[in-house]
């Protein structure tokens, strides 16, 4: 948690309680007689402890995610020492475009040396760009990865980091890791699959090498504005607002550069939907439905767009 985050609650608390404990006569002054003597102690009063007891209740929920994400530690340093960026190393897969060059151009800005793996050949921006080092490589072909360099692969360098103990893995993975997207069934498995991977990476780092030292974070960001989504996109803008790159890429950095664990979802107004396989089956469908209904109106749309073109 940052001070901020927790100077924030704590203020709005102490207003609150303010009002709760001022005297009589200053309410009667200023809120007038009737309203102290009969409204505020039925109605209003109690509605403030409610209001204080969730607030109280919703900050030590959050210092509890915050301390669980980061394996149970509280300090955002690792046990063999402080984060020393300039002589920290960075591996970014799909690292020449979106994403992740967003994140190349993040890292090495802070002068983290950077291995980029992708398949496409980098842009000049990267070739100039003395802190980041290219190789080509399909992430998907075993061998490929191997001939690109066994230290960057996860399986070769998270050894490396347990023998230090210290190391941060952040998975991308997607808003659609806890609700199935219609029409993009295969895409919502996979990132299924990216979450359950950070999670039993993240218990297996903690409980079978004994490395808390090695923290690991996911991402889950609604749809981003790429490539990818460039047909749909003037669909999905209809439903609901497109994030940008940025968006996405500095709420990344910033958890990195704070050497915590984490879970982000973005937006945080959509931070919703990862409570949905925990809500009665009748709520889920109707959510599902709703989704789907908006999908399929989407997918409808365009491919009417693609026949007048």
């Amino acid at each position: 948690m940052t001070p901020k985050s927790i100077i924030k609650p704590l203020t709005q608390a102490s207003l609150l309680a303010t009002l709760l404990y001022a005297p009589p006569d200053l309410l009667e002054r200023y809120l007038g007689p009737r309203f102290a003597q009969s409204i505020w102690p039925k109605i209003f009063k109690p509605l403030v402890k409610t209001l204080i007891g969730l607030g109280i209740l919703k900050t030590i929920n959050r210092a509890l995610n915050a301390w669980a994400t980061n394996n149970w530690r509280i300090s955002s340093s690792p046990p063999q020492g402080e984060w020393d960026w300039p002589n920290e190393i960075a591996v970014v897969t799909g690292g020449c475009s979106g994403i992740g060059l967003a994140l190349v151009e993040g890292l090495t800005s802070k002068g983290v040396r950077t291995a980029v793996l992708d398949i496409c050949e980098p842009p000049p921006s990267l070739q100039a760009n003395s802190k980041a080092f290219f190789f080509s490589c399909d992430v998907s072909s075993l061998s490929s990865v191997i001939r690109a360099a066994e230290a960057y692969t996860t399986q070769q360098f998270v050894p490396g980091m347990v023998r230090r103990n210290k190391g941060h893995v952040v998975t991308l993975a997607s808003l659609a890791s806890h609700y199935t997207l219609t029409g993009c069934v295969s895409y919502s498995a996979s990132k299924a699959g990216a979450m359950a991977f950070h999670e039993g990476l993240g218990s297996e780092l903690k409980h079978v090498y004994k490395a808390p030292g090695v923290v690991t974070s996911i991402v889950h960001p609604y749809f981003v504005r790429t490539p990818m989504i460039d047909p749909i996109q003037g669909q999905v803008d209809k439903v609901d607002k497109v994030l940008s790159i940025q968006d996405v890429v500095d709420p990344i950095l910033r958890q990195i550069f704070s050497g915590r664990g984490g879970q982000l979802l973005l937006p945080k107004s959509l931070s919703h939907l990862s409570s949905l396989r925990g809500w009665p089956n009748w709520l889920q469908e109707f959510v599902r439905d709703t989704y789907a209904r908006n999908a399929v109106k989407t997918l409808a749309s365009h491919e009417l767009t693609q026949q007048q073109a």
